[in-house]
């Protein structure tokens, strides 16, 4: 951005005016031809613009260490945007020796002339660590100091802070508003934040609409993450009529972007067969390009198709390969599969104890089947794992929470028999039937049984019926044969009305 600031003595304002007249319109002979005369005779903002032009190469040959004359000559009269420029040049080593000091240096004389991206730019090198010790308390002081001058750059920062958490108290509802005020200033990647923080209802009422309307205001300027987010919601029906061509189309213009998550999502559409006729090998192909990229859900699903051979052939060690690189970024899914692969030696020399710290990444990552499966190790004292009943449930609780319906069930179970935890049938049932309104099959059984039993409900044989119906058409031995020994305890009339209600039932969406 060019400086626009009075030149001394109403002849250089009104030909510093022209020239930035002309440049504004293209014609960078006039512009150039009117600034150097004032720049010549001392002319901070002539010579800061001036820097531009040969920084960009408008009008003139590119040539970086003109450019940087220019701003240190600038900076000389206490220019702070020329200054800052100064500082540009030594992080990046343009035209001079890269330097954090220098950078530094440079950035906090700019800093103390005001100059809201200076204070931006030093929050930025405390928070990578660059030239200086890795400080997101520093960071953050310096992130304030530039939102508090109205820099955009400073307000986005700020509310990344507060959002995560990093280097002062996490605040959501106020990353929210330093959100809003980035995005009313035009700032591209907060209208994303921001439509995110309306999807998931964080810091601010959820509103899917008003997230569609900044993740489409950021799409229309090519942010590829926000065209992910539209898909989502077009797959999902939020905000906006479910539509599976529009997600589709929408997901397909990221992946051919190359943006990773996109292209994994592609691939699932295509394993699944939705929207588009099922094909695992053109899902496979979607799953490489994903994986290469390094995105760990990519990773995931490449090692899946690798390990059971859909859309490649099979190879357990290429499986092994692709899982470690996702669990390489504390990914839980591949956490999780990857300790499958050492704990059973399938690809890989058998490994228990290496496979049990992966469950515990995986699980200590937030995914619920390893949550499970770790809690069930935990109160079973199982692969080396000193038995501990109360983070053996904790875990479970993590996984249940999830709605993960073996959780759901095995919680369920330890309340139920007291073994684990003291015995509550009534929490037993919550969590069966938590599961089984779901409609997981396990849990549509034991809430049977608990039908059956009239264990803190009352004996209800229509509805146990009903429960062990949907879990029979999910393929449950034990429903099928539970089913078969109540019948003749029904009346015809009480079958029918249990098959009606199975034909009226669908599983709540968490």
């Amino acid at each position: 951005m060019l400086a626009l600031s009075a030149a001394k003595g109403s002849d250089s304002k009104a030909e510093f005016k022209a020239g930035f007249k002309a440049y504004r319109e293209g014609d960078f002979d006039i512009a150039l031809g009117k600034w150097t005369p004032l720049a010549d005779d001392g002319a901070a903002e002539a010579q800061v613009n001036l820097g531009i032009m040969y920084a960009k190469g408008e009008g003139v040959e590119k040539n970086l260490g003109t450019a940087f004359g220019w701003y240190s000559k600038a900076a000389q009269s206490s220019h702070p945007k020329a200054t800052f420029n100064v500082g540009v040049m030594y992080e990046n080593g343009q035209s001079v020796e890269q330097s954090y000091d220098e950078a530094m240096t440079w950035y906090k004389r700019a800093a103390n002339l005001g100059y809201g991206p200076a204070c931006h730019a030093i929050g930025i090198l405390y928070q990578r660590g660059k030239g200086v010790e890795h400080s997101n308390i520093d960071a953050v002081r310096w992130y304030l100091s530039a939102a508090e001058i109205n820099n955009v750059g400073g307000q986005f920062a700020l509310g990344a802070m507060l959002e995560d958490g990093e280097g002062i108290v996490a605040d959501p509802v106020r990353a929210g508003e330093l959100y809003n005020e980035a995005v009313r200033r035009g700032h591209l990647e907060t209208h994303y934040r921001l439509g995110r923080f309306y999807e998931l209802g964080i810091g601010v009422n959820q509103d899917y609409h008003e997230a569609m309307r900044l993740y489409t205001e950021a799409a229309q300027r090519n942010h590829l993450p926000s065209y992910f987010r539209i898909g989502v919601l077009n797959q999902n029906g939020l905000g906006t009529p479910r539509d599976e061509d529009k997600a589709l189309s929408w997901f397909r213009q990221a992946a051919d972007a190359e943006h990773a998550e996109a292209q994994c999502m592609v691939g699932k559409l295509y394993e699944a067969g939705r929207g588009v006729k099922k094909d695992d090998q053109k899902a496979a192909r979607w799953y490489v390009l994903a994986a290469g990229q390094g995105d760990p859900g990519g990773c995931h699903a490449l090692g899946l198709a690798q390990e059971y051979g859909r859309g490649v052939s099979t190879s357990l060690e290429e499986a092994v390969a692709t899982y470690a690189k996702g669990a390489s970024q504390n990914h839980g899914p591949c956490c999780y599969q990857l300790g499958l692969m050492y704990q059973k030696g399938r690809g890989v020399e058998e490994d228990t104890a290496w496979a049990l710290e992966l469950f515990i990444q995986g699980a200590d990552a937030g995914y619920p089947p390893a949550q499970n499966n770790y809690g069930m190790m935990l109160l079973n004292g199982t692969m080396g794992v000193t038995q501990d009943n109360e983070r053996g449930c904790e875990y479970l609780g993590r996984a249940a929470e999830q709605n993960d319906h073996e959780a759901c069930t095995n919680l369920g179970q330890v309340f139920l028999k007291g073994e684990g935890a003291e015995k509550d049938v009534d929490k037993a049932i919550y969590w069966f039937r938590h599961g089984a309104e779901q409609g997981f099959a396990s849990a549509q059984y034991y809430l049977a049984l608990m039908y059956i039993q009239g264990q803190s409900v009352a004996r209800d044989m229509v509805k146990a019926y009903m429960r062990l119906d949907l879990a029979v058409k999910q393929d449950s031995r034990e429903a099928l044969k539970t089913r078969g020994l109540i019948t003749k305890q029904l009346s015809p009339a009480e079958i029918n009305e249990a098959e009606e209600r199975v034909a009226n039932w669908k599983p709540t969406v968490p």
